[in-house]
């Protein structure tokens, strides 16, 4: 079990977990966007300890893609760019 894990694991799923300028997001939705990004990274190839940048503005996706990294038991580094710079992966994930 790692940090993921253990910080969704035991929630009451219908709580909020995360609140955006946008909107609320509870456990369930938190934890069901952080398994799609998981299964999608390992699908994709990545392999355990891998280094897994994200590049993308504070948001309930970078939420989900740092902590999917994680319980694919991926290294995250984090990456900022300015605007109109930078290379993105859409990961086709709706959340």
């Amino acid at each position: 079990m790692n940090f993921a894990d253990r910080l969704l694991a035991g929630r009451d799923a219908g709580r909020p977990a995360l609140i955006t300028l946008d909107a609320e997001h509870s456990y369930r939705e938190l934890s069901s966007a952080v398994s799609a990004v998981a299964t999608f990274l390992v699908r994709s190839g990545a392999d355990r300890g891998e280094c897994v940048g994200v590049v993308a503005e504070n948001s309930m996706f970078w939420v989900a893609a740092y902590l999917g990294a994680m319980q694919a038991a991926l290294f995250h580094q984090r990456a900022r760019c300015g605007a109109g710079r930078g290379l993105g992966l859409g990961l086709g994930l709706a959340f």
